[in-house]
């Protein structure tokens, strides 16, 4: 079983909504999602929608953590922490913004990269990628000018705000790997997604 994964076909954002109602429908206090992929590829708006889907609230305001690093979320005995790590340049950031206090709440995690020897031992990996990389979505960038302590990292300027894509929904390959306890595929089936199950390395990128 450690090398199968899940490989979901998306085509829509109401397909991309249905599978990160699923994830959450599934989720427990306590587990971490890995989020990967490319600008564009569709991390935010997963957890966008695994968000509202964990509080049962489809107008629930769910801002981008892209500059506050984190976006805490509790309600009615449930907790949601939201990382974008892009930025992050040392582990003493990850100290400040409370990575080791997050037990009791479910964490999402983009860019997790950056986690280095933090990377939990058990997480739902999430990798995203574009069907065809050659129509990825035209994005209008805006430039973020770091401190000079991020450009000695190496760091370049992503955010993208806002972010525009064209009008139709370019198709997504999301793998999935982790939760083998979860009946994570029969769920799939059952919602009729198109799977692929993957027997094969898995190459995580973190």
């Amino acid at each position: 079983m450690a090398n199968i994964f899940y490989q979901v076909m998306i085509s829509s954002p109401a397909q991309t909504e249905q599978l990160a109602h699923i994830l959450a429908s599934l989720s427990r206090k306590g587990d971490t999602i890995l989020l990967q992929g490319p600008l564009g590829a569709g991390k935010s708006v997963l957890c966008r929608s695994f968000i509202r889907g964990v509080f049962n609230d489809q107008t629930m305001e769910v801002p981008s953590p892209s500059y506050t690093l984190v976006q805490h979320y509790d309600h009615d005995g449930k907790q949601v922490v939201h990382f974008d790590l892009w930025r992050i340049s040392s582990e003493d950031e990850l100290y400040e913004l409370g990575w080791e206090d997050m037990d009791e709440a479910i964490v999402l995690v983009e860019w997790p990269e950056r986690l280095k020897h933090f990377m939990p031992q058990t997480a739902l990996h999430v990798q995203i990628s574009f069907v065809d990389a050659e129509s990825r979505p035209e994005l209008r960038h805006e430039r973020v000018f770091f401190s000079q302590a991020e450009k000695n990292q190496g760091f370049e300027p992503k955010k993208i705000e806002p972010e525009k894509e064209k009008d139709h929904e370019e198709g997504r390959i999301f793998q999935l790997k982790g939760w083998e306890d979860r009946n994570l595929l029969e769920t799939l089936i059952r919602a009729g997604m198109v799977v692929e199950v993957i027997e094969n390395s898995w190459q995580v990128l973190c």
